[in-house]
């Protein structure tokens, strides 16, 4: 499993130069904290890995923690299974002038993959029709922008637990428009704005009806379960 984040700004190498002190600023708040995120630990590492065949330099985020360190065999696998390697790490890449990838998990191969769809916005995702309907109720300045397909969601969840062998919700959501949501700037405010398709509404509703019946996001098998007894007599 891999979460990718790109970032289109003026100069991915300027934004690039800044993630170090960020991570460093981070890593000072943790410690501040409670128990136990005070323990975690993030170390930057610059031109760590190479990707694209030695061509895209690769920087490195680790995420360290005492219980990390202190996982058995089985949870170490188990995370492996999940993320592709048996650490936890965010990879950093340039993908054009003006892009940088992040991901988290998936491995180099992943990274690979994100940075070649990202490279001058010519991805699967900016051809989708259902993600560009969603983006299209949204402000214009965006400056930032957030989008979430649950049945893709549900999809993963049950893939990862089936390689864990772990129960899985029994829940299946066909909604191809996404969630999103929005940064933008207009005039001299920042205005933070949201979308939930009426289509992913229906489909929720749908799947919970059917969980609670007894079926894996639909009637299950043989009919819907018997309802309630007729109530008293009386009008309502």
């Amino acid at each position: 499993m891999g979460v990718s984040y790109v970032l289109q700004c003026k100069s991915a190498a300027k934004v690039r130069a800044m993630m170090a002190e960020y991570t460093a600023v981070v890593n000072d708040l943790y410690r501040a904290g409670p128990e136990p995120i005070n323990q975690l630990a993030l170390t930057y590492a610059t031109a760590a890995e190479v990707v694209s065949g030695g061509e895209a330099k690769v920087d490195l985020i680790r995420i360290d923690h005492p219980e990390l360190m202190a996982m058995d065999e089985d949870d170490r696998a188990k995370l492996t299974t999940i993320l592709g390697e048996g650490e936890m790490v965010v990879r950093l890449a340039q993908a054009d002038e003006k892009t940088l990838v992040l991901t988290f998990g998936g491995s180099k191969g992943f990274l690979a993959s994100a940075t070649k769809e990202a490279a001058g916005g010519e991805g699967k995702l900016a051809k989708d029709p259902n993600l560009a309907k969603s983006l299209a109720t949204l402000p214009k300045n965006r400056v930032a922008v957030m989008a979430l397909n649950l049945g893709n969601v549900f999809k993963v969840i049950q893939q990862v637990s089936k390689a864990i062998n772990e129960p899985a919700p029994p829940i299946n959501i066909d909604a191809p428009e996404p969630l999103v949501a929005s940064v933008s700037v207009e005039k001299a405010d920042v205005v933070i704005a949201g979308y939930i398709p009426m289509s992913t509404i229906k489909a929720v509703a749908g799947a919970w009806m059917g969980m609670m019946m007894g079926g894996p996001g639909g009637m299950p098998p043989g009919g819907g379960a018997p309802g309630p007894a007729p109530a008293p007599g009386g009008d309502f």
